[in-house]
């Protein structure tokens, strides 16, 4: 084990008390008594002043560590928390999804329960319409009216073979995507796709498909735009398979209306 501070301390306290007897009792030999005492006074001192040092050292040592053990309680218990949430969300998005047979109510169920188990600041779910030509906006959490209102006035063609944004992509891709830093593929995009981005204020988000049996629905985004939380690849995991559930809930509502 690397030696702490308070050790390094208390081991010198120790030499200085082992030297300082040495010292003393060479010294009773050739010095008179009263110099012999002031220097048993100045040896003792120093031997003292090292061993309180060694010990606010200690104390210091303890209380940080038992700081970190707090720490790391909490995170383990964060951990902890944030899994029991994940299985749950799984299973109340399952259950949604073999039980609502309503396209919309589904989609708005699945986001409720998405804002109540995770921790995302944001998050929205787009669909197509109009046989597959247009992908629309349906309900979102965490966003203001005017950025909703630019969401249902944003229309992305998916007919349309010179569409670049990343909701286009993944849609057609059918790949999930962790974007750091939207400015990394800002060249990537079309002026509209540029100005959408800009107007919602997203500069690190994901991006899933909602994919069933090879078949496209729509797509799933998140972001942490307020808190500024790091996305990692364990959130696109989760959400892709909140998609994927999301997904073939929306292909059994599709046959029942058909």
């Amino acid at each position: 084990w690397t030696a702490t501070e308070s050790m390094r301390w208390k081991k010198m306290g120790k030499f200085t008390a082992l030297a300082g007897l040495l010292v003393l009792l060479l010294a009773h030999l050739v010095l008179p008594g009263t110099a012999w005492l002031v220097l048993v006074l100045l040896a003792g001192t120093a031997a003292a002043g090292l061993f309180v040092i060694s010990t606010i050292k200690e104390k210091k040592e303890l209380v940080q560590t038992i700081e970190n053990q707090g720490n790391m309680a909490r995170e383990m218990l964060d951990a902890a928390t944030s899994r029991y949430n994940d299985i749950a969300l799984m299973h109340e998005v399952g259950s949604a999804t073999a039980t609502i047979m309503d396209a919309e109510r589904l989609i708005k169920t699945v986001l409720e329960l998405m804002e109540k188990r995770l921790s995302y600041d944001r998050g929205m779910i787009m669909v197509d319409h109009d046989h597959k030509r247009i992908l629309r906006y349906v309900t979102s959490y965490g966003t203001s009216d005017e950025q909703v209102s630019i969401l249902k006035k944003a229309v992305f063609h998916l007919d349309n073979p010179d569409s670049q944004g990343l909701f286009i992509k993944v849609y057609r891709e059918q790949q999930p995507y962790l974007i750091d830093d939207v400015n990394d593929i800002s060249s990537a995009l079309s002026d509209n796709s540029k100005k959408f981005a800009n107007y919602i204020a997203s500069q690190s988000f994901i991006c899933v498909p909602l994919v069933y049996q090879k078949e496209s629905f729509g797509i799933m985004a998140v972001d942490n735009l307020h808190t500024g939380n790091p996305l990692t690849q364990s959130d696109l995991s989760i959400l892709n398979s909140i998609a994927a559930q999301n997904a073939a809930g929306l292909a059994n509502a599709k046959r029942s209306e058909e």
